[in-house]
């Protein structure tokens, strides 16, 4: 069942106006140059987890690795669940550095849109 405060964040987000979202990234890049900003939401969702948060400032160093246990964490999934992190339909590999798949699939809005997505791995 889809909850509508999680569910289509990141189209609801674009309804805004480009120059707008842009200025955005343009001041979040200037206030935290260590940082990428990234904004999350989940596409498959079987046991309804919510996000607290979508948007994040992410430092330039971290893996992706790093990244989906944070969000691991946030969203308390159980051990039984696996979660993948997906960026314009591609699968995000755990060794990539944020800012590498920054550079490689940010928006022309600068942000980076990622996908997590829940799969039952033990029956």
């Amino acid at each position: 069942m889809k909850n509508d405060n999680d569910f289509d964040f990141i189209n609801n987000f674009r309804l805004q106006k480009l120059e707008c979202r842009q200025k955005n990234c343009q001041q979040l890049l200037y206030k935290y140059d260590d940082r990428v900003p990234i904004i999350v939401e989940m596409k498959k969702n079987p046991n309804n987890y919510k996000l607290s948060n979508h948007k994040y400032m992410i430092p330039k160093q971290k893996s992706i690795g790093e990244v989906l246990n944070i969000l691991r964490l946030k969203l308390q999934i159980k051990s039984g669940e696996s979660i993948f992190l997906l960026c314009n339909n591609n699968l995000l590999v755990g060794s990539d550095n944020i800012q590498s798949v920054y550079n490689k699939f940010k928006d022309i809005d600068g942000f980076l849109y990622i996908y997590i997505c829940c799969e039952n791995a033990f029956g």
